[in-house]
């Protein structure tokens, strides 16, 4: 508060262009920080933490309060450039802080987290915890407001406990066999299937295909971006807008409701019962195998998908060569 304080005398007391800020203005008690900061670090190591004598120790609080100095000299002589280049050191200087508090534990156990779990097993936790962090942050930010460093310290570092675990080396997923990469192996491996046995494939498989390559792109931009690569937004945003039209293009090119249709065909009449008992026993051998891979999908989710759709193509005869010549009006 006595910061604020200081800002607030510097801006009303020194609004002349050509007044040089006393460094003396800013040389202010850091102890109510390292009490939050000590209080974060063991709630958030789950142990009692010692700050390191590093920690905001006279030299530091000393560039700290030089560049807080530079800053609101640059703005109050109307020096842009120079206000953003003090503010960039301000910054550099702020993370050596964090570092020399052990802070950047949380960055090196995020990017633990992020290689050997993958970016949507982090995404994942902060969905499953949201409540749970919003409330220790409301928590936090109202000790802060009542003067309560070490309660709101806590409170925070419990809030960041959630949001990226401290990390133990145990993967409970790896980035090779993340969600994300599950449906796509399977979903590629089912489209294969259901392309059936052509030499070129049609306009659906095409449009299917660019879509999951989207997806998939913006999975990896994702990561980019949890991994503080603040430029990969505009890759994000960029590749969301293609999302839409593509899904288009897939709902005009792909006839999957003639799938359905010729599902229910094959078991509400008895021509359509002996049509699949006999596409059975043509390719016995066939579909037991696709089969068994469906039940041990586990091993290969590409085969899996494959198998699943060669299975539907050879029981009902449906694959997306033969549904695309088909007028739907066969089906109904």
């Amino acid at each position: 508060m006595s910061k604020i304080l200081f800002l607030f005398v510097a801006f009303v007391a020194l609004s002349s262009a050509e007044t040089s800020v006393p460094a003396s203005l800013f040389q202010g008690n850091y102890d109510d920080f390292k009490t939050f900061v000590g209080a974060f670090m063991s709630s958030y190591t789950g142990a009692t933490y010692t700050l390191p004598a590093t920690c905001l120790d006279q030299a530091s609080q000393g560039k700290l309060d030089s560049d807080m100095v530079n800053i609101i000299a640059s703005v109050l002589k109307f020096h842009p450039f120079d206000a953003y280049s003090s503010i960039k050191t301000f910054g550099k200087d702020l993370e050596k802080m964090a570092s020399g508090c052990g802070m950047n534990q949380i960055i090196t156990n995020l990017n633990a987290e992020l290689k050997n779990k993958g970016s949507w097993y982090v995404v994942g936790n902060l969905l499953m915890q949201r409540n749970v962090i919003e409330s220790y942050l409301a928590a936090s930010t109202l000790d802060l407001l009542g003067f309560n460093f070490q309660k709101a310290g806590k409170n925070f570092g419990t809030a960041m406990r959630y949001m990226v675990p401290p990390y133990t080396g145990k993967a409970l997923l790896s980035s090779e066999s993340s969600v994300i990469n599950e449906f796509t192996q399977f979903g590629k491996g089912l489209l294969d299937g259901f392309e059936g046995q052509v030499s070129t494939p049609g306009a659906c498989y095409t449009d299917i295909t660019k879509f999951a390559q989207i997806f998939t792109n913006g999975y990896a931009t994702i990561e980019k971006i949890l991994t503080w690569d603040i430029a990969a937004i505009d890759t994000l945003i960029a590749e969301f807008k293609e999302i839409e039209p593509q899904l288009q293009l897939i709902s005009s090119q792909c006839p999957f409701e003639t799938l359905f249709a010729t599902i229910k065909k094959s078991f509400v009449s008895e021509a359509g019962l002996k049509t699949l008992y006999a596409n059975y026993y043509n390719s016995l051998v066939t579909i037991d195998a696709d089969i068994e891979n469906v039940l041990n999908c586990s091993s290969d989710l590409y085969v899996c998908g494959k198998s699943l759709g060669n299975s539907i193509d050879l029981l009902f005869g449906w694959n997306l060569e033969k549904a695309s010549k088909t007028p739907v009006f066969l089906y109904e």
